[in-house]
């Protein structure tokens, strides 16, 4: 008979998994809950090479769950020795059992560099650099990291005075240069450079794509010397020397003097490397459509005995302060399961910590939503997007009694309200919980807000 060992991975504080590619060995986390779920195969964000989601369990993770293994087997083999009581007769027979048990091999998750949200499937993902295959559906994120970045820069550039507006123009250049690279290596192989884009043409002649069919003549000819007063810029003090004249279109150019250069010059550069960009992604082969719909599941994969009490406590949690539970002796009794089963399925929610134990008294955490997406309506709702208005709306840290106020909800409506945007990190709470009635002190908006905003609409 063959019988199989369940191990939990514990996310970490942040609720990521670390993940390694079983290819190039490299390390990475996602987050459980977000994206696609049951897929066939997941994909390295660094290499992109493909594999089934099994294969990406890390070294320290393998070894984590070998030595839960082990210690249960030992257990198990070595328990019936342990109680072994001889009888009494002519022939006295003696056990001892001697040895050390398997230690756990203990871990902690890596701390990464770039938290990134994929486009296409909604993973959530973190990595070391910036670009990246997304795990889940294989979608590359340099456009998406690409518009953020000029985004910004349209932002930076409406007061910005000159000195500013020059590193506004090369920072630009730079980000367009750094899309390009990602963009072409992970399509063809071959990483190109865009910072002289007659050169960059003819490269991606090479492979059957073309940038400047996107534009016109004139929009071509701006674009090179924008390019080129970029390079004046951070290679000679933007200084005219005799490579600018020979390769900029700039008849306002003289030898010697520092170039000109506008506003309105850099918000154009701005708006068609945008637009290149485009063309690039969409000449550069797709990727491999979702052929599965999306579907959170069971993103803990929590066992039946573990989903039920989680909804039970859950269902306590009538004021959304997390504070409202129920003795062990209440529900297990409502659960009617013995108390092997009730223990396992307690201990299962409290490693997740979506479950809190003061004494025998059992509560769900704030984080109970999360382990209850297939059961609970978590989509937006009316009084989300009114608290998240108007944490937009006032731009700063909002009271609890001043967000009841303004939003005039009832106590109970808004700290349920707030939990589920802080579970979604679409606003920020300056403390998880706060002093009743409240479930929170204050309340303020970032860009994430901003986001889950028109992702709602």
């Amino acid at each position: 008979m063959t019988e199989t060992i369940s191990v939990t991975i514990i996310p970490d504080e942040d609720g990521y998994v670390g993940r390694e590619c079983p290819t190039c060995e490299r390390y990475f986390k996602v987050r459980p809950g977000t994206g696609i779920t049951e897929q066939d195969e997941a994909y390295c964000p660094y290499c992109g090479k493909p594999a089934p989601p099994s294969d990406f369990l890390t070294k320290e993770q393998a070894n984590y769950a070998t030595s839960i293994a082990l210690g249960e087997i030992e257990e198990q083999l070595l328990a019936p020795l342990k109680n072994f009581q001889p009888t009494k007769g002519l022939v006295s027979i003696d056990i001892k059992v001697e040895g050390d048990e398997t230690p756990i091999e203990h871990y902690q998750e890596r701390t990464l560099e770039t938290s990134i949200t994929c486009e296409q499937c909604t993973l959530e993902y973190k990595i070391y650099g910036v670009f990246a295959t997304c795990p889940d559906c294989g979608n590359h994120n340099s456009r998406q990291i690409l518009r953020a970045n000029l985004s910004l820069l349209r932002q930076q550039l409406t007061t910005a005075d000159e000195q500013q507006t020059e590193d506004i123009l090369k920072n630009a250049v730079s980000t367009f240069d750094a899309f390009g690279r990602a963009t072409s290596k992970h399509h063809d192989g071959t990483s190109i450079s865009f910072q002289n884009l007659d050169h960059a043409e003819t490269q991606l002649q090479a492979h059957g794509h073309s940038l400047r069919a996107h534009t016109t003549r004139e929009e071509w000819e701006f674009l090179t010397t924008s390019l080129q007063k970029r390079h004046v810029l951070t290679h000679n003090m933007g200084v005219i020397d005799d490579q600018y004249l020979q390769r900029a279109n700039d008849p306002e150019a003289i030898a010697g003097r520092k170039i000109r250069l506008t506003r309105n010059d850099v918000e154009r550069t701005i708006d068609l490397l945008d637009r290149l960009a485009g063309a690039i992604t969409t000449a550069a082969t797709p990727p491999a459509p979702i052929t599965k719909p999306r579907r959170i599941g069971n993103p803990y994969q929590l066992t039946n005995d573990a989903l039920r009490l989680a909804a039970l406590l859950f269902s306590k949690d009538t004021d959304g302060m997390a504070r409202v539970g129920m003795s062990e002796e209440d529900a297990q009794a409502a659960l009617g399961i013995d108390d092997l089963s009730f223990d396992a399925a307690r201990r299962e929610l409290a490693d997740h910590r979506v479950l809190t134990k003061d004494g025998r008294w059992l509560s769900s955490t704030q984080y109970m939503p999360l382990a209850l997406v297939d059961t609970l309506d978590y989509s937006p709702t009316a009084d989300d997007q009114l608290v998240a208005r108007t944490a937009v709306a006032e731009n700063k840290y909002v009271a609890n009694h001043e967000l009841e106020r303004l939003t005039g909800l009832p106590t109970r409506r808004l700290n349920h309200a707030i939990r589920r945007l802080e579970d979604k990190r679409a606003v920020d709470v300056s403390t998880a919980m706060g002093m009743a009635p409240y479930a929170f002190r204050g309340v303020r908006a970032t860009g994430e807000t901003v986001r889950y905003l028109k992702k709602s609409d």
